[in-house]
């Protein structure tokens, strides 16, 4: 009961039944704001991807081919041969031949997980950096990038660092018509939010959907 005097407070009831809604608020608002977190970063993602493929497009129309996938056929030697897709991309689109650079990355998206260097620049990167470079996913993760001559079979598989765990990766066809994505072109993408290669289906996030 309140006294006289104690009109402008609040008893300890009545706060505790404030905190509790407060409470109850929050919990239902926590799912709604996750899932919109977790949108904007699958868009970040996409968004991401689509600025490298243009990137690609651009360093194809001025040489002639897309980037290899492997760092070997860029004149670079003695690699640890771990995300050499996406560092072989990097280091491409960054190039100051032929018209370039086609890509220029916010340094927030740039990473080097596998902690390689080089001494060597064949492709006069604008970067000007000798550690081998990533573009890194919303989740700190390398995207995955192939050259389409390195689908079919198996004929490359890619070694790929995420979260210190090594996968093996490589394109997979379509079940049902057996028909690669981009079969002409490349192929990039996002493990996506739980870090496990899908090879561009379930939850990761694609170039070519």
């Amino acid at each position: 009961m309140r006294r006289y005097g104690d009109a402008g407070g609040f008893t300890l009831i009545e706060l505790l039944v404030a905190i509790a809604i407060l409470a109850l608020l929050s919990a239902l608002a926590l799912p709604a704001i996750t899932a919109a977190r977790r949108s904007g970063m699958r868009k970040a993602c996409k968004a991401q991807i689509e600025r490298l493929a243009a990137a690609a497009q651009s360093y194809e129309a001025a040489f002639g081919d897309y980037p290899p996938t492997a760092l070997a056929a860029l004149g670079f030697e003695r690699t640890n041969g771990i995300n050499e897709g996406i560092e072989s991309l990097v280091r491409c689109v960054t190039t100051t031949r032929g018209g370039g650079p086609f890509y220029e990355p916010d340094e927030d998206e740039l990473g080097n997980t596998d902690g390689d260097e080089t001494q060597q620049d064949p492709t006069a990167s604008v970067l000007g950096r000798p550690e081998l470079l990533e573009v890194l996913d919303p989740w700190g993760r390398p995207l995955v990038y192939f050259h389409h001559r390195d689908y079919r079979g198996g004929r490359r598989i890619e070694r790929y660092l995420f979260d210190e765990t090594e996968q093996r990766l490589r394109p997979r066809p379509s079940p049902e018509t057996g028909v690669y994505p981009a079969p002409v072109s490349f192929v990039i993408w996002s493990v996506g939010p739980d870090g496990v290669d899908q090879g561009g289906g379930g939850d990761d996030i694609a170039s070519w959907r």
